[in-house]
């Protein structure tokens, strides 16, 4: 967000882009106080000279933290990713592929396709007020940050520099330096000073954005919601129905439980039916009681 959040990076002198798309492109102050000055004297108001209308600060600090909304989008659709392999992963740690597949199916994707829709919500919801809205903000920051950009674009002249670095450095003579450059045309020190301003703006808000979507979007909308996806409430609470679409097995395994259990009928039955024929026939040799003759028997035998 420090590096690319920005649209366009305001320099004292002009830069090549380098072709990258997602990078903001470079523009010189004297060019962006032109573009200023337009907007101005399109949106003039009552303001005294020297002076400007808020809403350009608005208009332009929408335009300069345009890439957040692509950038917040890019940050959310990794993290949930993340979450939802990683949930992933541990169904199929702990339980077989069917049942970690009918869990997905029924109760986690549905569960986390809401917590999506809540966590792209509450990221516009975050947005909105810096996309379409007025800046407004009392952090004391902001008056900090306004002094150091005017200081910043005031020295940053070549020639203040150069005389404050000077070894032979006299005050009188940066003095007059300082008085020399006076900017004496209201509307470019009134364009200026909207510039400063929504620099200084711009570094406040991307604090609180990157504060906000951290923790009201995806703390608090993702990550402490995880726990409870698959809590003893949640199983508890569901139906027959849900319960024998997860816990039932497939039509591939109840037709093998039914062909080994007919299998299994089958030979009971000829086993059945072995032991039934072995009580009923003695064997050659035998020497059991119920296969020896009896005494009359022998006698007339003899």
């Amino acid at each position: 967000m420090r590096e690319r959040g920005h649209a366009r990076t305001i320099t004292e002198r002009p830069v090549i882009d380098d072709g990258d798309e997602d990078a903001p492109h470079s523009i010189s102050r004297s060019t962006y106080i032109e573009e200023v000055r337009e907007l101005m004297r399109e949106s003039r108001g009552r303001e005294l000279p020297g002076t400007y209308n808020p809403m350009i600060v608005a208009e332009l600090f929408s335009k300069q933290c345009k890439p957040w909304q692509r950038m917040v989008r890019r940050l959310l659709e990794r993290v949930f990713d993340s979450a939802s392999m990683t949930i992933e992963a541990v169904l199929r740690h702990v339980a077989d592929g069917e049942t970690a597949e009918a869990l997905l199916r029924v109760v986690i994707d549905p569960t986390m396709e809401n917590i999506k829709k809540e966590l792209t919500s509450k990221a516009d919801e975050i947005l909105e007020p810096h996309i379409s809205g007025h800046p407004i903000t009392y952090n004391h920051y902001l008056t900090d940050n306004v002094q150091k950009e005017r200081f910043r674009s005031f020295f940053g002249k070549d020639e203040l520099l150069e005389g404050a670095t000077n070894y032979r450095f006299d005050m009188q003579d940066f003095l007059d330096a300082l008085t020399a450059h006076t900017e004496p045309d209201m509307d470019t020190y009134s364009c200026s000073m909207a510039i400063d301003m929504i620099e200084a703006y711009y570094k406040v808000a991307l604090k609180t954005l990157v504060d906000d979507v951290s923790n009201l979007a995806i703390k608090r909308c993702l990550l402490q919601k995880l726990p409870s996806i698959l809590s003893p409430e949640i199983v508890c609470d569901l139906t027959d129905e849900e319960v024998q679409r997860i816990a039932a097995e497939s039509s591939d395994s109840a037709a093998e439980r039914a062909l080994a259990i007919e299998k299994l009928g089958m030979l009971e039955s000829g086993m059945a039916e072995l032991k039934r024929l072995k009580m009923h026939s003695a064997p050659v040799g035998d020497d059991s009681p119920a296969a020896r003759p009896s005494a009359c028997v022998r006698s007339t035998q003899t």
